[in-house]
């Protein structure tokens, strides 16, 4: 784990000039290496994520809630970014994005983004 430490510690600086695929897959890949919910890291890319969330891809879009939804964090603002730019290119997923993005807000919560259900 120090490896990962290290890595995620030298990514911090420079996150925000990561694309949106960077972003998803980082996130994707600390969740898959069980990083706590709580890791500076992932909040640095939810940050980022908000920023730049239209020029997410719906891939990207469905990788980064699925990461935070993996490891349990509720980031209320990074979900309803997802949730509103999923709705605006809803017609561009397919159906692995459409299945990861309602599996991951229904993992996080009984709180479903009802106008992302109704789409």
């Amino acid at each position: 784990t120090r490896l990962l430490n290290s890595i995620a510690a030298g990514a911090m600086p420079s996150i925000r000039e990561f694309a949106p695929q960077d972003l998803a897959n980082t996130a994707w890949s600390l969740a898959k290496l069980e990083f706590s919910h709580d890791d500076p890291l992932l909040h640095a890319i939810s940050a980022s994520a908000i920023c730049r969330i239209h020029d997410f891809a719906p891939q990207n879009l469905s990788n980064t809630v699925w990461a935070f939804a993996f490891v349990k964090l509720w980031d209320a603002p990074l979900l309803d970014a997802i949730a509103e730019a999923s709705l605006s290119r809803l017609s561009n997923f397919g159906g692995q994005a459409i299945a990861n993005t309602l599996w991951s807000f229904a993992h996080l919560t009984d709180r479903l983004h009802t106008p992302l259900l109704h789409a």
